[in-house]
């Protein structure tokens, strides 16, 4: 199963991979498994369209997405919480 775009985001904040990211982002997504479309996603930096894309994936998740320093970051957490 492919990476999804939120497990790869926190997988760059739990590893401290932002500065690969932001030296190579098509390497960094490739490298984790992410779809074409999913790179589109994140490359588009709308965060609308990421925060859309990261519901669908996490359907009973609250997403909020802040950028930080040009990245989008985020930060989700099932409606249990």
């Amino acid at each position: 199963m492919a990476k999804l775009i939120g497990e790869f985001l926190l997988d760059l904040e739990r590893h401290h991979r932002f500065d690969q990211y932001r030296k190579d982002p098509e390497k960094a997504m490739e490298e984790a498994g992410l779809s074409e479309h999913q790179r589109k996603v994140l490359l588009s930096n709308d965060l609308h369209r990421i925060r859309d894309e990261i519901h669908k994936e996490y359907r009973d998740a609250k997403v909020i997405v802040v950028p930080l320093f040009q990245m989008n970051v985020t930060v989700g957490g099932t409606s249990e919480d």
